[in-house]
């Protein structure tokens, strides 16, 4: 689960109004603050603004024009050009929805002569940078513009590495906007061009192959993505680059997790946990306990899943990183139900679901609330985590889903059928098709991401529905 709420940090949930996410967004506020930390404390007001500016309504745009402002300022100060060129971007799009025209042209004019004064002749690593902000800010088609100028001015330079990254970028926004096929024909494009280089450049080679990796991950076809992550440790190791590899080496612990190869999984968490503590790096830990928490789980040992969720909870408070406390929240979520705490973990869950793992979350809402014999509620989670994996490609999250609204479909057949010796109604024949289908569904889905074991559960559900 975990691999897939590393990428969909940021995306709002469908569990909670925006509202919810911009109080979440406050209290990171009310952290930073205590702790001083200005650089943060910018990206969250620039935060704050664009969660206001996507309202409808007007008072909302004026909030969200003065943290646009204040982030710009902070910025500006911390001499962070390319996030003051993202806040101006976002604060020109609020005042054209005000309507405010004379000061979005003031807005775009002073972007232009920022992005002027800073960048001279527009280097494409410079663009590049920017668009790689835009992106962090969910600023999707400002990024697209950057990448496409880099690009562009990359190709008149002959600057073949600025190149590659750009598009990796593009493939980057295409994967955000959900268009997977799309995002995996654009980074094997950025894959061959980065092996026609007459230098070869093995840092660049590993972060080409580790976004084929999260590409091919997401899609559910594993095996793809293991031989990728595999070739970007490797050219990391080439490169002398540690912070590249242990990336590389968590990346590929993640992939281990859905195929139930939890001692390599294992293995590789425990892997960068010890350089994450060699190297003093308090985030990598945070991150390291939390997959070992998950992979505990997984593996039925609940006292050690619990010990490293609560380490990794503790490091997360300390970081003050409300979207990594959110993360976890959901996996001890996760271990209350497996514990049969139901209420504990609904609690849980519904706490994590304004940030992270929004489809997955949905599932597990949804069998939180079969589990307290609340079918139609739990039907209605199932629905929404099948409608959302398949909207973003999470094959391994649909089937599951499928299975589970199957699942459930065949309860209230059989329910049905018990009914008839007291005279209730029958089955329809239309419930029993669309049960067929739902079960259908995970089975096609199993044999795509080689899930054996799913097969034959597919298999039995289909026979058992018939």
């Amino acid at each position: 689960m975990h691999e897939v709420a590393n990428f969909l940090v940021g995306v709002s949930s469908e569990l909670k109004e925006d509202s919810e996410t911009y109080a979440w967004q406050k209290k990171r506020r009310e952290l930073l603050q205590r702790k001083g930390d200005a650089a943060e404390l910018a990206k969250t007001e620039i935060s704050l603004g664009t969660i206001l500016s996507a309202s409808d309504s007007a008072s909302d745009h004026q909030e969200a024009a003065k943290h646009l402002q204040t982030a710009k300022t902070q910025f500006l100060e911390q001499q962070d050009t390319l996030n003051a060129l993202a806040s101006l971007s976002s604060l020109a799009s609020v005042y054209q929805k005000m309507n405010a025209l004379d000061l979005m042209k003031s807005a775009l004019k002073e972007k232009m002569d920022l992005k002027s004064s800073s960048s001279g002749d527009a280097e494409a690593e410079t663009i590049n940078a920017l668009g790689n902000t835009y992106l962090r800010q969910k600023q999707l088609s400002e990024a697209v513009g950057a990448f496409k100028e880099a690009m562009a001015i990359a190709t008149k330079s002959g600057d073949g590495r600025q190149q590659v990254l750009a598009q990796v970028g593009l493939a980057r926004v295409a994967s955000f906007k959900a268009k997977l096929p799309d995002a995996k024909k654009i980074v094997g494009e950025a894959l061959f061009a980065a092996q026609q280089m007459e230098a070869r450049d093995q840092k660049l080679l590993g972060d080409v192959y580790c976004e084929e990796g999260r590409i091919n991950q997401l899609l559910g076809e594993f095996m793809a993505a293991v031989k990728s992550f595999q070739d970007a440790r490797d050219h990391y190791l080439g490169a002398k680059d540690a912070v590249g590899e242990y990336a590389a080496v968590l990346s590929l612990g993640n992939i281990y997790m859905p195929l139930n190869e939890l001692n390599l999984a294992k293995d590789y968490f425990r892997q960068v946990l010890s350089h994450a503590e060699k190297t003093k790096n308090t985030s990598r830990q945070c991150t390291a306990h939390l997959d070992l928490g998950n992979v505990m789980m997984k593996a039925k040992k609940y006292p050690e899943a619990g010990q490293h969720l609560q380490k990794a909870l503790s490091l997360g408070e300390e970081l003050g990183d409300i979207e990594q406390m959110t993360s976890i929240s959901g996996s001890l979520s996760n271990l209350f139900f497996l514990q049969e705490d139901y209420e504990k973990a609904l609690e849980l869950a519904k706490e994590a679901g304004s940030k992270i793992s929004q489809s997955r979350l949905m599932g597990n809402i949804g069998n939180l609330y079969a589990n307290l014999g609340r079918v139609d509620q739990a039907q209605e989670y199932h629905m929404k985590h099948m409608e959302w994996a398949k909207e973003i490609g999470d094959k391994a999250g649909y089937g599951a889903a499928c299975s589970r609204v199957g699942t459930i479909m065949n309860s209230k057949i059989g329910d049905l059928l018990k009914g008839l010796e007291k005279g209730g109604p029958p089955p329809s024949e239309d419930a029993v098709d669309e049960a067929l289908f739902y079960h259908e569904e995970y089975l096609k889905t199993c044999k795509q991401i080689l899930d054996r074991e799913g097969e034959g559960l597919a298999l039995k559900s289909i026979a058992y529905t018939q």
